[in-house]
């Protein structure tokens, strides 16, 4: 298993590449505005914070570098934007490859989701610090609190069982890694990102499915996914209320 230092790199990708289709926008969700600012800007605010910040990347749509130039923000860490691919998860690899031009392969990065743009920067470094100490990845997640339900296979409609929510947690972004571990994770499933009905939903997912450990941190309640125009409203009382 590859381990980092407790001072090593820190790089983060910024998964930035989605539509705003769902949150009825025309614009990449990245660019949507929140109390003033985009989506992107908020959670580059944050990262920026991040200890032992190296570098960010940020994967965005094909032929939208014009329109996301402005969101970099002003700051000594470099940023660089790379193009999305088909899935969220080729689009994360295209951000990897282009950490490992400038990275070493003991760098730490965290993998994290635009749309999650008020997760505060302690749950970055939470996350950083596990993978240091552990060399494992690592998600931050919260406990659930609902009732959890199994559905029946043959009707959906109808109630199969009642899942143990204390084995459960709601998992979120920043996700962190070896660079050299994630990059061949990464490697090993690439055809599995050509399309997104096939592509993991998260990167500890193929960690996961290598065998390999996955740690948990504490996540945060705003680091909530803006998806729906619903979620964006929260967002904005979030931000007003700070």
């Amino acid at each position: 298993m590859p381990s980092a230092g407790v001072n090593a790199p820190v790089w983060v990708v910024v998964t930035a590449a989605g539509s705003g289709n769902r949150l009825g926008a025309k614009q990449p969700k990245a660019l949507v505005s929140l109390a003033g600012r985009t989506l992107l800007e908020h959670a580059l605010q944050r990262v920026s914070l991040v200890q032992n910040l190296a570098g960010v990347v940020v994967t965005i749509p094909a032929v939208s570098l014009p329109d996301f130039a402005p969101t970099k923000p002003a700051c000594s860490i470099p940023v660089f934007f790379v193009e999305g691919g088909a899935s969220r998860q080729a689009s994360v690899f295209a951000g990897l490859q282009a950490v490992a031009q400038y990275a070493p392969l003991d760098a730490l990065v965290l993998v994290h989701d635009a749309a999650r743009c008020l997760m505060p920067t302690e749950v970055f470094d939470r996350v950083a610090s596990r993978v240091a100490e552990t060399g494992h990845a690592t998600i931050a997640a919260l406990p659930v609190v609902d009732t959890i339900k199994q559905v029946s296979q043959q009707n959906p409609q109808q109630v199969a069982g009642t899942v143990d929510r204390n084995q459960l947690r709601i998992v979120q972004t920043p996700q962190g890694f070896v660079l050299d571990q994630i990059l061949q994770l990464h490697e090993q499933a690439q055809s599995q990102g050509d399309s997104e009905s096939t592509a993991a939903t998260d990167d500890a997912g193929l960690a996961e499915t290598a065998g390999q450990p996955v740690e948990i941190v504490d996540g945060a309640s705003e680091g909530f996914k803006i998806t729906t125009p619903t979620d964006l409203k929260y967002a904005q009382f979030l931000v007003n209320t700070k």
